[in-house]
């Protein structure tokens, strides 16, 4: 991510007006801070600009639009971002990134209506039937919906499709850990970790899965890590709080949820609302003041869907 808004700068220095090198910056800024390369403090203010910028060279840009919805979210803005995701799919219906988008974060993450987010992202997959990122969004959805078995199909196929991709075996490893076979699970954290590292996400994933397996003593070795990685390097404060609970340390986690609260790490609203590795969690007084803090006490209120993909 940060090689690639690299990129996107030096194409803005080339054309100082091209829409869509702005909308891939910020896009690629804010997930930077997402997937835990860099504080999202850090990369807001620069996201927001390039934002500004493509949606001024071009208000119909559809990665812009996308990208204002990714940032509200991380401001913990959700009606601003469903909003934005459903301008984005508005503006161009075939539009297959956009409508999985829409699907997973609209639908999923800030709603949990996922019978109607799945109807999105099959029209999306109409548009992009071999997009591996597509399939792994796909296999995120049926996480959050409780479908793990058809969760993990869609991410391992998200794997087969780009065998180098993260954000695949992410879907996999997280479908399996969260409510899957957990041999299988911990085989394919195995072997996540050889290729990518002792990455938090993966760690992350893995708590929930020891969580399941009653195996808290070795949760807490992750989280101890984790706990010493963030001492001398920025760790996100959610995978440390997921690591904590899959150890049995309430207190920490929602310290730890707290933490990420206040640091403005961005998977927390991706989380906070319906990911069931914290159901267990949701009637802690800690938890529900957390929501409180955040102004999500209360569910976004209903907004119609965007045109279908035309036939």
């Amino acid at each position: 991510m940060p090689a690639a808004a690299d990129a996107f700068e030096q194409a803005i220095a080339l054309d100082p007006d091209f829409s869509a090198a702005y909308a891939g910056l910020a896009q690629a800024l804010v997930l930077s801070a997402m997937w835990g390369l860099t504080r999202f403090p850090t990369v807001r203010q620069r996201a927001s600009e390039a934002i500004e910028a493509a949606l001024s060279r071009d208000p119909n840009s559809v990665s812009g639009h996308i990208a204002s919805g990714i940032l509200a979210l991380c401001l913990l803005d959700r009606e601003r971002a469903c909003k934005s995701f459903t301008h984005a799919v508005a503006l161009d219906p075939a539009d297959s990134e956009a409508r999985a988008i829409y699907a997973l974060y609209d639908r999923g993450y800030i709603r949990g209506r996922y019978d109607e987010g799945l109807e999105e992202m099959e029209m999306a997959l109409l548009g992009d039937p071999r997009g591996a990122h597509v399939h792994a969004h796909k296999g995120l959805l049926l996480a959050w919906a409780g479908r793990f078995a058809e969760a993990a199909d869609a991410g391992r196929h998200a794997c087969e499709l780009d065998p180098g991709s993260f954000y695949g075996t992410w879907a996999l490893v997280h479908a399996l850990n969260v409510g899957g076979d957990l041999d299988v699970a911990f085989a394919e954290v195995d072997k996540a970790i050889a290729r990518f590292g002792r990455h938090s996400w993966l760690m992350m994933g893995w708590s929930a899965g020891l969580k399941r397996a009653g195996r808290p003593e070795i949760a807490d070795a992750l989280f101890q890590e984790l706990e010493a990685r963030a001492r001398t390097a920025y760790v996100q404060p959610m995978t440390r709080a997921s690591a904590a609970f899959g150890a049995d340390r309430i207190d920490d986690s929602v310290r730890l949820l707290n933490e990420a609260f206040d640091d403005g790490d961005p998977l927390l609203p991706l989380v906070i609302g319906h990911w069931r590795a914290f159901d267990p969690l949701r009637q802690h007084p800690g938890y529900k003041a957390l929501l409180e803090r955040m102004g999500w006490a209360q569910p976004v209120p209903p907004a119609a869907r965007p045109p279908a993909r035309p036939t």
